[in-house]
């Protein structure tokens, strides 16, 4: 078994995400500018993994997330 790593685009997620059985996102504390968003993920998505950074600076916090469903 090998791995295929997906790197966006809204419409490349919209095709690649019922194929998936793992997301690793990343998500950044406050709101931005701009017109493409990862799509709420269903009730069959657990969140395995978490691993949280404080703001540094003007440097965000943000947090490493990895997600999984069983296919």
């Amino acid at each position: 078994d090998s791995e295929v790593a997906v790197v966006g685009g809204a419409e490349i997620y919209a095709l690649f995400l019922p194929l998936a059985a793992r997301v690793e996102l990343t998500e950044v504390d406050g709101a931005f500018d701009g017109d493409t968003h990862m799509p709420p993920l269903d009730p069959e998505w657990r969140e395995v993994f978490r691993e949280r950074h404080g703001a540094e600076g003007t440097r965000p916090g943000f947090a490493f997330v990895t997600l999984q469903r069983d296919l």
